[in-house]
């Protein structure tokens, strides 16, 4: 290749990495500015709303086809903020579904957690079974008794939480990328189980993504429950 060819190549190449880094700033830039937007939109739910609001969209949820073949199931214990999904986890629980809950170390390690002995609805509401973890989500006390660690390949389906979601199943988190590497190690089956929980205020037009980014397949929320990885709703 002569020298003018090579620094031909060199510039599309510099052109091409600038493209891709503008892009990805404008993506951060947006998401930013969809997290505050979102912030706002759920501050503006009175508490009491949001608790009866919850018990509608996990009633919606509840009647996914993907439960039939779910074992294992992680879900998450809810922020003020966030779609209270014990009604559903109730739910589940009484199906015979068995639970996971993640938490975060201090080290910034996502572990996941589930209670064997959780057959019994009630593993919810003993304090002594939940601490914090580092973000202040409630988590399984590790030392609880009955407590034991999964890996991601043993899930069937994962409940997930967000910011935002669009009506093709693209997620908004909090930032941190948790979820997206999670979703990212599911098995086949897995992956075509993921839900994604939300207020209808938090479902938008369209929500910023990147190339890690991780969608879900199906969508709850006060509007009903929709099958988003394809067109149609069941």
């Amino acid at each position: 290749m002569s020298e003018s060819h090579e620094q031909q190549s060199d510039a599309r190449a510099d052109d091409s990495v600038g493209a891709s880094s503008n892009e990805a700033t404008a993506i951060a830039a947006a998401k930013s500015s969809l997290r505050q937007e979102m912030c706002e939109r759920i501050a503006a739910i009175p508490a009491a709303a949001r608790e009866f609001r919850s018990a509608a969209i996990c009633a919606h949820a509840a009647r996914a086809s993907m439960w039939a073949r779910t074992r294992l199931v992680l879900a998450y214990r809810a922020l003020p903020d966030e779609v209270d999904v014990d009604p559903l986890l109730r739910e589940l629980i009484a199906r015979g579904v068995r639970v996971a809950f993640p938490a975060v170390s201090a080290q910034g390690k996502l572990r996941l957690f589930e209670f064997e002995d959780a057959a019994t609805q009630c593993v919810l509401d003993v304090r002594g079974n939940w601490t914090r973890d580092r973000f202040g989500i409630r988590a399984p006390r590790a030392t609880a008794i009955g407590v034991r660690l999964r890996r991601a390949h043993e899930l069937d389906a994962v409940i997930v939480p967000a910011r935002a979601f669009d009506q093709h199943g693209t997620r908004l988190g909090r930032g941190k990328g948790f979820y997206d590497a999670l979703l990212a190690h599911l098995r086949g089956n897995a992956r075509r189980a993921t839900m994604g929980i939300a207020f209808r205020e938090q479902v938008v037009a369209r929500v910023p993504r990147a190339t890690h980014d991780q969608p879900v397949a199906w969508l709850a929320s006060d509007i009903g429950l929709r099958r988003v990885d394809r067109d149609d709703a069941r």
